[in-house]
This record gives C-alpha cells, sequence and structure tokens, in this order.
C-alpha cells in the first residue's frame, strides 16, 4: 500500500468527510476499495474490543497479517487478511482521540 493510500486511509478512519463535498473521492473505484477496506478496520477494532471475542493473529509468508476471531455468544468467526501498515491503524493512537 502507497503512503498516499495509507493517507487516504487515515483520514477515512479519524476524520471521516462528507460524501457531498468530496464527490470525486467516492466516485473513483481506487477509492471505493480505500473506504472499504476502512469499514473492515472499523469493524475489525469494534469486534476486537469486545470482552468475549476471542482473536489470534499471525504473519503469512508474504508479509500479510491474517486476523481470526471468534465471539462465542454469537457463534460467529471470521478472517481478514491485512498489510501490516493496516494492521497497525487497527491499534493507532488515534481511536482515543474520538469523543
Amino acid at each position: 500500500m502507497s503512503e498516499e493510500d495509507l493517507e487516504f486511509l487515515k483520514s477515512l478512519l479519524f476524520s471521516p468527510c462528507s460524501r457531498n463535498k468530496h464527490f470525486s473521492l467516492f466516485d473513483d473505484p481506487h477509492h471505493q476499495s480505500l473506504r472499504r477496506t476502512a469499514k473492515i478496520v472499523e469493524r475489525l477494532r469494534s469486534d476486537l474490543q469486545h470482552p468475549q471475542t476471542h482473536h489470534w493473529f499471525d504473519q503469512l509468508a508474504d508479509g500479510r497479517i491474517r486476523v481470526r476471531w471468534h465471539r462465542p455468544h454469537l457463534n460467529a468467526s471470521r478472517t481478514v487478511f491485512l498489510q501490516p501498515a493496516v494492521w497497525a491503524l487497527v491499534w493507532d493512537d488515534a481511536w482515543e482521540a474520538e469523543p
């Protein structure tokens, strides 16, 4: 993931922009992909913070991080593969600055 993409992803996560104000960012397929990644990171962070969630992660040979988590009370399991820079955003201190 390029530095520009990572910065855009950070902006989506920590300072969301209006669809009406920045329509071109929402129309571009590449930015749509980054928006989907932002939603995955938001949901993953939310799930991992739940007290009944068990999670495991490991680094694969190609450098990606495989994150698996299980929520027994829902009988739900998920797996996601992230780039290391995106995985770092899950634990970024900027989340703590949210109102």
